[in-house]
């Protein structure tokens, strides 16, 4: 969910081919993430109660 906040809010331009390329931009971009292509297989339904915090938090820090 985090991720599909980021290219909507435009903090990510790229264009993925697929997952192992989110992941390492993701891993690339943000010190201390550590997340592997695997979690972009499968929508994480608990995510979407978030999605609201993630848009106001990634809003506050692209100020």
């Amino acid at each position: 969910m985090w991720l599909k906040v980021l290219e909507y809010k435009c903090v990510l331009k790229n264009s993925f081919k697929n997952d192992s390329e989110r992941a390492e931009t993701l891993n690339y971009n943000f010190d201390g993430l550590n997340i592997s292509e695997s979690l972009f297989r499968q929508e994480n339904k608990r995510a979407k109660e978030y999605k609201t915090h993630f848009q106001n938090e990634i809003a506050a820090i692209k100020h």
